[in-house]
């Protein structure tokens, strides 16, 4: 896998040097989670995450966007409204780090290949595929704490979003991003806890001495899949060809 990313960013490189339809930006946001742990969509529990892209546009409506995110997705059952999870008392923190490469649809006719523009913002939807890595996982369950890291996964990343140009050479981007996992198993222990199994990340590393562990940890209080989101907004940089006046010959401005 790493050796399809190496080709994809090498291939972006000379499309650089064309200096016509290409960007690049950073930016970040909160993240959020839902699963076991937090069943419904809880916006006032965030994490933070960071962005890097390179974007190329194949023209005013497709995009080809290389994005990676390093941050923090966490979960506590202490901010559940629901008091057999409160007294569960279990929560992770997720150090990620993702990248993905997706497809980007515009609304409308965003921008032309010379830095010139029909409209000056527009809706988008965006949908790819990419890697999610877990650097470091760290599982509490009352008073025991442990850490370790849970390798990678693949991920579907897909969301809506809004672009603005501010100038001829910077756009602004606001989008939510979901991240969907491929691999089942990796994407239930995701939070620690496997809603269809009867083993999770808490007895599985040896914490079994904790006498809640038969009803709170062998018997999650939900299968739905795990998922993280990531609210970003972004600030790049267009890089265009100008054509000069003299027949023949053409500048790049920087």
């Amino acid at each position: 896998m790493r050796t399809v990313y190496r080709l994809l960013l090498w291939a972006f490189i000379p499309l650089a040097g064309h200096a016509q339809k290409v960007e690049f930006g950073a930016g970040g946001g909160p993240t959020f989670y839902k699963g076991d742990l937090q069943p419904r969509f809880r916006p006032l529990n965030p994490g933070i995450g960071g962005n890097l892209i390179l974007r190329y546009n194949l023209d005013k409506v497709i995009s080809a966007k290389l994005q990676v995110m390093y941050g923090l997705v966490h979960g506590e059952d202490r901010h559940s409204g629901d008091p057999f999870l409160k007294e569960r008392d279990f929560s992770f923190r997720n150090t990620l780090l993702d990248y993905a490469l997706q497809v980007e649809y515009n609304f409308l006719n965003f921008r032309t290949h010379d830095g010139h523009y029909e409209h000056d913002w527009t809706p988008y939807l965006f949908a790819g595929y990419g890697r999610s890595h877990t650097l470091k996982k760290v599982i509490s369950a009352g008073t025991n704490t442990f850490s370790y890291s849970d390798g990678s996964t693949g991920i579907v990343p897909f969301g809506i979003g809004l672009k603005k140009m501010l100038g001829p050479r910077l756009n602004l981007s606001a989008e939510f991003s979901t991240r969907a996992f491929l691999n089942k198993k990796k994407g239930s222990l995701f939070d620690g806890l496997d809603g269809n199994a009867q083993q999770n990340s808490y007895t599985e590393n040896g914490l079994v001495s904790d006498p809640r562990k038969d009803d709170f940890f062998l018997y999650p209080n939900t299968r739905q899949k795990d998922k993280y989101f990531q609210v970003s907004v972004t600030l790049s940089y267009l890089i265009y060809r100008v054509n000069c006046k003299i027949p023949g010959k053409k500048f790049s401005l920087f």
